[in-house]
C-alpha cells in the first residue's frame, strides 16, 4: 500500500483556536447545500496501550478524501460504507482500506451515485 504524507501542521494559540472555528462554522453554513461537514473517527490500538488510529474526511459528491494517522503497532483496516439517494435506498461497502503501522498519509475514494454514510472498522480486508 503506498502512503503520502500529509502536509505540515499548524501550532494555534488557545485562545484563537476557540474564537476561529465559530467563523469557520459560519462560513460553511452560508455556503448552503454545498457545505459539508467533516467527519472524524478513531479506533483503540491493542498495542502500545493508549494509542489510536485516527480517520477524517469530508464527503464529496463523486469521491471522498480520507485521512488516516495509524499510531498502532499493526496493521488496521476499515470499510467505507455508503448508500444510494433512491428510494428504497440501497447499502453497501463502497471500498476496504487497510493501513500499514505507524503509517500517515490519505486515500481518495471515487463513489459516484453513491453517498458515504460511515465508516466501519474491521479486522483485515
Amino acid at each position: 500500500m503506498t502512503s503520502i504524507a500529509v502536509g505540515m501542521t499548524t501550532v494555534v494559540p488557545a485562545g484563537a483556536a476557540q474564537t476561529a472555528a465559530p467563523r469557520a462554522e459560519a462560513v460553511a453554513e452560508a455556503k448552503g447545500p454545498t457545505a459539508t461537514i467533516q467527519k472524524k473517527s478513531s479506533s483503540k490500538c491493542t498495542s502500545p496501550k493508549g494509542k489510536k488510529i485516527n480517520i477524517s474526511y469530508k464527503t464529496g459528491i463523486v469521491s471522498t478524501t480520507f485521512y488516516f494517522n495509524n499510531h498502532c503497532n499493526q496493521r488496521r483496516a476499515f470499510k467505507v460504507m455508503g448508500a444510494t439517494g433512491q428510494k428504497p435506498p440501497k447499502f453497501g461497502t463502497l471500498a476496504c482500506i487497510a493501513v500499514n503501522a505507524k503509517t500517515k498519509g490519505k486515500k481518495k475514494v471515487r463513489h459516484p451515485g453513491f453517498g458515504v454514510t460511515h465508516i466501519q472498522f474491521v479486522k483485515k480486508c
